[in-house]
Protein backbone atom coordinates (compact mmCIF):
# COMPACT_ATOMS: atom_id res chain seq x y z
CA UNK A 1 0.00 0.00 0.00
CA UNK A 2 2.36 2.63 0.77
CA UNK A 3 4.72 1.46 -2.15
CA UNK A 4 1.73 1.86 -4.26
CA UNK A 5 0.93 5.62 -2.62
CA UNK A 6 4.65 6.42 -3.08
CA UNK A 7 4.60 5.38 -6.87
CA UNK A 8 1.78 8.07 -7.15
CA UNK A 9 3.40 10.79 -5.60
CA UNK A 10 6.56 10.49 -7.57
CA UNK A 11 4.51 10.32 -10.99
CA UNK A 12 2.47 13.44 -9.82
CA UNK A 13 6.06 15.11 -9.14
CA UNK A 14 7.15 14.13 -12.15
CA UNK A 15 4.35 15.37 -14.12
CA UNK A 16 3.94 18.93 -12.49
CA UNK A 17 8.14 19.01 -13.31
CA UNK A 18 7.15 18.57 -16.63
CA UNK A 19 4.15 21.12 -16.43
CA UNK A 20 6.30 23.67 -14.93
CA UNK A 21 9.16 22.70 -17.82
CA UNK A 22 6.48 23.32 -20.43
CA UNK A 23 5.53 26.50 -19.14
CA UNK A 24 9.04 27.74 -18.53
CA UNK A 25 9.60 26.40 -21.90
CA UNK A 26 6.58 28.40 -23.37
CA UNK A 27 7.02 31.27 -21.32
CA UNK A 28 10.89 31.71 -22.08
CA UNK A 29 9.75 31.59 -26.04
CA UNK A 30 7.39 33.79 -25.39
CA UNK A 31 10.09 36.07 -23.61
CA UNK A 32 12.50 35.81 -26.43
CA UNK A 33 9.41 36.49 -29.44
CA UNK A 34 8.55 39.21 -27.28
CA UNK A 35 12.68 40.52 -27.44
CA UNK A 36 12.87 39.78 -31.09
CA UNK A 37 9.99 41.73 -31.74
CA UNK A 38 10.77 44.52 -29.44
CA UNK A 39 14.23 44.69 -30.72
CA UNK A 40 12.52 44.41 -34.36
CA UNK A 41 10.57 47.63 -33.61
CA UNK A 42 14.01 49.44 -32.28
CA UNK A 43 15.67 51.53 -34.56
CA UNK A 44 18.70 53.84 -34.39
CA UNK A 45 20.01 55.20 -37.06
CA UNK A 46 22.88 57.71 -37.76
CA UNK A 47 22.16 60.68 -40.08
CA UNK A 48 24.21 63.40 -42.16
CA UNK A 49 27.71 64.24 -40.06
CA UNK A 50 28.04 67.88 -39.92
CA UNK A 51 30.43 69.86 -38.87
CA UNK A 52 30.05 73.22 -36.29
CA UNK A 53 33.58 75.66 -36.60
CA UNK A 54 34.50 77.95 -34.00
CA UNK A 55 38.05 79.75 -34.00
CA UNK A 56 39.83 77.03 -31.68
CA UNK A 57 37.26 73.79 -32.25
CA UNK A 58 35.72 72.04 -34.67
CA UNK A 59 32.82 70.40 -34.00
CA UNK A 60 31.78 66.88 -35.43
CA UNK A 61 28.01 66.71 -35.39
CA UNK A 62 26.55 63.11 -35.28
CA UNK A 63 22.63 63.20 -35.36
CA UNK A 64 20.93 60.06 -35.02
CA UNK A 65 17.11 59.36 -34.92
CA UNK A 66 15.84 56.86 -32.38
CA UNK A 67 12.41 55.11 -32.32
CA UNK A 68 11.35 52.32 -30.02
CA UNK A 69 7.54 50.99 -31.07
CA UNK A 70 8.05 47.72 -29.11
CA UNK A 71 6.76 47.54 -25.47
CA UNK A 72 10.17 47.36 -23.65
CA UNK A 73 12.08 50.49 -22.26
CA UNK A 74 15.20 51.42 -23.38
CA UNK A 75 17.04 52.31 -20.37
CA UNK A 76 20.97 53.29 -19.91
CA UNK A 77 21.30 54.20 -23.65
CA UNK A 78 25.37 55.20 -24.28
CA UNK A 79 26.49 56.31 -28.16
CA UNK A 80 30.35 56.35 -27.93
CA UNK A 81 33.13 57.13 -30.23
CA UNK A 82 36.41 58.17 -31.63
CA UNK A 83 37.51 59.94 -34.57
CA UNK A 84 40.61 59.01 -36.42
CA UNK A 85 43.07 60.85 -39.37
CA UNK A 86 44.49 58.98 -42.20
CA UNK A 87 47.43 58.37 -40.15
CA UNK A 88 45.89 57.23 -36.67
CA UNK A 89 46.05 60.27 -34.75
CA UNK A 90 43.07 60.36 -32.70
CA UNK A 91 41.32 64.03 -33.25
CA UNK A 92 38.17 64.06 -30.54
CA UNK A 93 36.15 61.49 -28.68
CA UNK A 94 33.17 61.71 -26.57
CA UNK A 95 30.39 59.83 -24.82
CA UNK A 96 26.40 60.47 -24.72
CA UNK A 97 24.27 58.92 -22.42
CA UNK A 98 22.64 57.80 -20.41
CA UNK A 99 19.53 58.16 -22.51
CA UNK A 100 16.38 56.48 -21.49
CA UNK A 101 13.72 56.04 -24.46
CA UNK A 102 10.11 54.42 -23.49
CA UNK A 103 7.98 52.56 -25.23
CA UNK A 104 5.93 53.83 -27.76
CA UNK A 105 8.60 56.60 -29.29
CA UNK A 106 8.23 56.86 -33.16
CA UNK A 107 11.14 59.14 -32.95
CA UNK A 108 13.81 60.57 -30.90
CA UNK A 109 16.67 63.25 -32.69
CA UNK A 110 19.76 62.91 -30.55
CA UNK A 111 23.05 65.37 -31.53
CA UNK A 112 26.36 63.09 -30.58
CA UNK A 113 29.24 65.78 -30.54
CA UNK A 114 32.70 65.24 -31.05
CA UNK A 115 34.73 68.48 -30.04
CA UNK A 116 38.53 68.65 -32.02
CA UNK A 117 40.16 71.27 -29.74
CA UNK A 118 42.66 72.86 -32.85
CA UNK A 119 45.02 74.58 -30.22
CA UNK A 120 46.01 70.40 -29.31
CA UNK A 121 46.32 68.82 -32.53
CA UNK A 122 49.93 68.33 -33.96
CA UNK A 123 50.95 70.52 -36.56
CA UNK A 124 51.91 68.05 -38.89
CA UNK A 125 48.39 67.17 -38.93
CA UNK A 126 46.88 70.55 -38.89
CA UNK A 127 48.39 71.09 -42.00
CA UNK A 128 47.41 67.94 -43.44
CA UNK A 129 43.83 68.64 -42.59
CA UNK A 130 44.14 72.05 -44.46
CA UNK A 131 45.64 70.93 -47.52
CA UNK A 132 44.73 67.49 -47.95
CA UNK A 133 41.28 65.90 -48.51
CA UNK A 134 40.56 62.35 -45.68
CA UNK A 135 38.45 59.57 -45.04
CA UNK A 136 38.55 59.79 -41.59
CA UNK A 137 37.70 56.87 -39.22
CA UNK A 138 35.26 56.59 -36.61
CA UNK A 139 34.76 54.36 -34.47
CA UNK A 140 31.20 54.25 -32.52
CA UNK A 141 29.82 52.17 -29.78
CA UNK A 142 26.22 52.30 -28.88
CA UNK A 143 25.25 50.70 -25.81
CA UNK A 144 21.99 49.95 -23.81
CA UNK A 145 19.37 47.65 -21.79
CA UNK A 146 15.97 46.94 -22.63
CA UNK A 147 14.30 45.58 -19.88
CA UNK A 148 13.79 43.86 -18.12
CA UNK A 149 17.25 41.88 -18.03
CA UNK A 150 18.41 42.40 -22.21
CA UNK A 151 21.63 44.17 -22.67
CA UNK A 152 22.89 45.28 -26.44
CA UNK A 153 26.17 46.62 -28.26
CA UNK A 154 25.71 48.13 -31.16
CA UNK A 155 28.77 48.70 -33.40
CA UNK A 156 27.81 51.42 -36.31
CA UNK A 157 29.76 52.31 -38.89
CA UNK A 158 29.70 56.70 -39.54
CA UNK A 159 31.17 57.79 -42.90
CA UNK A 160 33.29 61.06 -42.50
CA UNK A 161 34.74 62.66 -45.51
CA UNK A 162 36.65 65.66 -44.77
CA UNK A 163 37.41 68.10 -47.40
CA UNK A 164 40.62 69.97 -47.54
CA UNK A 165 39.48 73.97 -47.12
CA UNK A 166 43.26 74.53 -48.88
CA UNK A 167 43.20 72.06 -51.35
CA UNK A 168 45.60 72.11 -54.42
CA UNK A 169 47.11 75.11 -53.39
CA UNK A 170 48.97 76.13 -56.13
CA UNK A 171 50.82 79.30 -57.95
CA UNK A 172 51.51 80.74 -61.33
CA UNK A 173 54.03 81.52 -63.55
CA UNK A 174 55.36 85.01 -61.77
CA UNK A 175 55.02 88.21 -64.06
CA UNK A 176 57.70 91.22 -62.95
CA UNK A 177 57.12 94.55 -63.45
CA UNK A 178 59.55 97.83 -63.18
CA UNK A 179 58.10 99.73 -59.70
CA UNK A 180 60.54 102.38 -58.58
CA UNK A 181 64.70 102.55 -58.32
CA UNK A 182 64.44 100.55 -55.49
CA UNK A 183 62.13 97.47 -55.91
CA UNK A 184 60.64 95.54 -58.62
CA UNK A 185 57.06 94.61 -58.60
CA UNK A 186 56.87 90.60 -59.07
CA UNK A 187 52.92 89.58 -59.66
CA UNK A 188 52.42 85.81 -58.30
CA UNK A 189 49.31 84.64 -59.62
CA UNK A 190 47.57 81.88 -56.43
CA UNK A 191 45.25 79.28 -56.59
CA UNK A 192 43.30 77.17 -53.93
CA UNK A 193 39.86 74.81 -53.87
CA UNK A 194 38.18 75.26 -50.73
CA UNK A 195 36.58 71.44 -50.54
CA UNK A 196 34.97 71.83 -47.50
CA UNK A 197 31.56 71.33 -47.30
CA UNK A 198 31.29 73.42 -43.71
CA UNK A 199 33.95 75.77 -43.69
CA UNK A 200 34.82 79.17 -45.33
CA UNK A 201 37.81 80.68 -45.40
CA UNK A 202 39.04 84.10 -44.92
CA UNK A 203 43.19 84.57 -44.14
CA UNK A 204 45.17 87.49 -44.66
CA UNK A 205 48.48 85.69 -46.31
CA UNK A 206 51.82 87.22 -45.56
CA UNK A 207 54.59 86.12 -48.14
CA UNK A 208 58.52 86.31 -48.14
CA UNK A 209 60.23 85.71 -51.16
CA UNK A 210 63.91 84.29 -50.89
CA UNK A 211 66.91 83.59 -52.83
CA UNK A 212 66.77 79.63 -53.18
CA UNK A 213 70.34 79.58 -52.49
CA UNK A 214 71.06 81.75 -50.03
CA UNK A 215 67.84 81.82 -48.06
CA UNK A 216 68.22 85.68 -48.18
CA UNK A 217 64.88 87.40 -48.08
CA UNK A 218 65.28 89.21 -51.22
CA UNK A 219 61.44 90.33 -51.22
CA UNK A 220 57.88 90.20 -49.40
CA UNK A 221 54.14 90.97 -50.19
CA UNK A 222 50.43 90.32 -48.97
CA UNK A 223 47.46 89.01 -50.38
CA UNK A 224 44.07 87.84 -48.63
CA UNK A 225 42.12 84.89 -49.20
CA UNK A 226 38.71 84.61 -49.39
CA UNK A 227 36.67 81.22 -49.98
CA UNK A 228 33.21 80.23 -48.81
CA UNK A 229 32.90 76.41 -48.82
CA UNK A 230 33.06 74.71 -51.85
CA UNK A 231 34.41 77.06 -53.95
CA UNK A 232 37.13 78.03 -56.21
CA UNK A 233 40.01 81.22 -55.16
CA UNK A 234 41.91 82.62 -57.98
CA UNK A 235 43.86 86.34 -57.13
CA UNK A 236 47.23 87.48 -57.50
CA UNK A 237 49.71 88.26 -54.63
CA UNK A 238 51.63 91.42 -54.94
CA UNK A 239 55.65 91.06 -54.19
CA UNK A 240 58.26 93.90 -53.77
CA UNK A 241 61.79 92.67 -54.72
CA UNK A 242 64.41 94.79 -53.76
CA UNK A 243 66.75 95.54 -56.67
CA UNK A 244 69.90 95.39 -54.01
CA UNK A 245 69.14 91.93 -53.22
CA UNK A 246 69.05 90.61 -56.88
CA UNK A 247 72.16 89.82 -58.29
CA UNK A 248 71.90 93.14 -61.34
CA UNK A 249 75.24 93.36 -61.96
CA UNK A 250 75.09 90.21 -63.63
CA UNK A 251 71.54 89.93 -65.15
CA UNK A 252 72.00 93.58 -66.60
CA UNK A 253 73.89 92.01 -69.46
CA UNK A 254 72.73 88.20 -69.75
CA UNK A 255 69.49 86.11 -69.83
CA UNK A 256 68.89 84.30 -66.96
CA UNK A 257 66.78 81.89 -64.78
CA UNK A 258 66.00 83.29 -61.27
CA UNK A 259 65.09 81.02 -58.99
CA UNK A 260 63.06 81.67 -55.78
CA UNK A 261 61.33 79.89 -53.00
CA UNK A 262 58.12 81.63 -51.74
CA UNK A 263 57.02 81.34 -48.40
CA UNK A 264 53.09 81.96 -47.11
CA UNK A 265 51.75 82.50 -43.84
CA UNK A 266 48.45 82.67 -42.95
CA UNK A 267 47.60 83.43 -39.18
CA UNK A 268 45.00 81.59 -37.42
CA UNK A 269 43.16 82.38 -34.03
CA UNK A 270 44.63 78.97 -33.15
CA UNK A 271 47.50 77.74 -35.95
CA UNK A 272 50.10 79.86 -37.86
CA UNK A 273 49.78 77.49 -41.95
CA UNK A 274 53.16 77.90 -43.40
CA UNK A 275 53.77 76.38 -46.96
CA UNK A 276 56.63 77.51 -49.26
CA UNK A 277 56.83 76.87 -53.19
CA UNK A 278 59.62 77.31 -55.56
CA UNK A 279 59.41 79.71 -58.55
CA UNK A 280 61.59 80.01 -61.86
CA UNK A 281 61.66 83.38 -63.72
CA UNK A 282 62.96 83.53 -67.15
CA UNK A 283 65.13 86.94 -66.95
CA UNK A 284 65.77 88.67 -70.48
CA UNK A 285 68.46 90.98 -69.92
CA UNK A 286 68.04 94.83 -70.55
CA UNK A 287 71.28 95.00 -72.15
CA UNK A 288 71.66 92.38 -74.81
CA UNK A 289 74.34 91.53 -77.56
CA UNK A 290 76.47 94.43 -76.32
CA UNK A 291 78.68 95.47 -79.11
CA UNK A 292 81.59 97.56 -80.19
CA UNK A 293 82.48 98.22 -83.67
CA UNK A 294 85.82 99.02 -85.01
CA UNK A 295 87.92 101.76 -83.28
CA UNK A 296 88.57 105.41 -84.97
CA UNK A 297 91.31 107.91 -83.78
CA UNK A 298 91.57 111.10 -84.74
CA UNK A 299 94.59 113.51 -84.34
CA UNK A 300 93.36 116.25 -80.96
CA UNK A 301 97.20 117.48 -80.33
CA UNK A 302 100.23 116.50 -79.77
CA UNK A 303 99.60 114.38 -76.81
CA UNK A 304 95.88 112.64 -77.32
CA UNK A 305 93.60 111.53 -79.80
CA UNK A 306 89.75 111.51 -79.87
CA UNK A 307 88.80 108.09 -80.10
CA UNK A 308 85.72 106.99 -81.37
CA UNK A 309 83.78 103.65 -80.89
CA UNK A 310 80.40 102.25 -82.40
CA UNK A 311 78.41 100.76 -79.77
CA UNK A 312 75.09 99.21 -80.06
CA UNK A 313 72.97 96.51 -77.66
CA UNK A 314 69.12 95.91 -77.51
CA UNK A 315 66.80 96.23 -74.62
CA UNK A 316 65.18 92.20 -74.30
CA UNK A 317 63.45 92.77 -71.30
CA UNK A 318 60.01 92.63 -71.44
CA UNK A 319 59.14 95.64 -69.04
CA UNK A 320 62.44 97.25 -67.97
CA UNK A 321 63.13 100.77 -69.87
CA UNK A 322 66.44 102.32 -69.11
CA UNK A 323 67.67 105.64 -68.88
CA UNK A 324 70.58 107.02 -67.70
CA UNK A 325 74.24 108.00 -68.96
CA UNK A 326 76.93 105.76 -70.29
CA UNK A 327 80.32 106.52 -69.85
CA UNK A 328 84.03 104.94 -69.18
CA UNK A 329 87.39 103.56 -69.30
CA UNK A 330 90.02 102.68 -72.30
CA UNK A 331 92.94 100.91 -70.26
CA UNK A 332 95.49 98.99 -71.73
CA UNK A 333 96.44 95.66 -71.80
CA UNK A 334 97.72 95.62 -68.07
CA UNK A 335 94.60 97.60 -67.00
CA UNK A 336 96.40 101.07 -66.88
CA UNK A 337 94.07 103.91 -68.21
CA UNK A 338 94.81 105.42 -71.26
CA UNK A 339 91.82 107.97 -71.39
CA UNK A 340 88.09 108.49 -70.97
CA UNK A 341 84.78 108.09 -72.59
CA UNK A 342 82.51 111.11 -72.88
CA UNK A 343 79.22 111.13 -71.12
CA UNK A 344 75.91 110.12 -73.68
CA UNK A 345 72.68 109.80 -72.55
CA UNK A 346 70.50 106.77 -72.99
CA UNK A 347 66.66 105.52 -73.05
CA UNK A 348 65.90 102.93 -74.30
CA UNK A 349 62.53 100.90 -74.00
CA UNK A 350 61.63 97.41 -74.05
CA UNK A 351 62.18 95.48 -77.03
CA UNK A 352 64.27 98.40 -79.12
CA UNK A 353 67.57 98.66 -79.67
CA UNK A 354 70.54 101.18 -79.20
CA UNK A 355 72.88 102.59 -81.21
CA UNK A 356 75.57 105.12 -81.16
CA UNK A 357 78.87 106.49 -81.58
CA UNK A 358 80.85 107.25 -78.16
CA UNK A 359 83.29 109.83 -77.99
CA UNK A 360 86.56 110.01 -75.59
CA UNK A 361 89.73 110.80 -75.24
CA UNK A 362 93.27 108.46 -75.17
CA UNK A 363 96.40 109.46 -74.86
CA UNK A 364 98.60 108.80 -78.30
CA UNK A 365 100.06 105.96 -76.85
CA UNK A 366 96.97 104.28 -77.35
CA UNK A 367 97.04 104.69 -81.06
CA UNK A 368 99.45 101.74 -81.47
CA UNK A 369 98.11 99.68 -79.35
CA UNK A 370 97.02 96.16 -80.63
CA UNK A 371 93.87 95.79 -78.46
CA UNK A 372 92.48 97.71 -75.63
CA UNK A 373 90.37 97.19 -73.03
CA UNK A 374 87.28 99.73 -72.95
CA UNK A 375 85.27 99.83 -69.57
CA UNK A 376 81.80 100.97 -70.19
CA UNK A 377 79.65 102.04 -66.96
CA UNK A 378 75.87 102.15 -67.11
CA UNK A 379 74.66 104.75 -64.86
CA UNK A 380 71.18 104.03 -64.63
CA UNK A 381 68.04 104.39 -62.23
CA UNK A 382 68.87 101.01 -61.25
CA UNK A 383 72.27 101.75 -60.22
CA UNK A 384 75.90 101.67 -61.90
CA UNK A 385 76.91 98.82 -63.72
CA UNK A 386 80.53 98.00 -65.09
CA UNK A 387 81.23 95.94 -68.63
CA UNK A 388 84.62 95.38 -70.38
CA UNK A 389 85.19 94.64 -74.31
CA UNK A 390 88.38 93.48 -75.58
CA UNK A 391 88.49 95.32 -79.23
CA UNK A 392 91.27 95.38 -81.60
CA UNK A 393 92.86 98.92 -81.86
Amino acid sequence: MNRSLHRVKLSLIIKIISILAAMTTIVAAVMLGLLFYNVAQLSIAPGEVRFETSPSKVEIVVPFSISNQGQFPITSLYISSRVYDEYGEILAENTTGPLEIPPGTLRREVSHRLSIDLTKVKEEVLKDLLFKDQKLQVTAQISFSMQPFFKFLLLPEIPLEWGAPLANFSIGTPQLLPYNSTDLKMKVPVYFKNQNKFIDIHIPISIAVLNLTTSEEIGSGFILIKASHVSEFKGTAEVFLKLDKIPLPTIMFNDAQLKFKVVFKGRMDFFEAKLDRQITYNWSAPIKNLSLGELRFQPKNITHSTIIIPLSFEDSSPFLELSGVIKGEVLDDRGIKLGYINPQSITITPGSRFSKELQGSVSNEAVSKKSLTIRLIFSTQFGDFVKEVVVSA
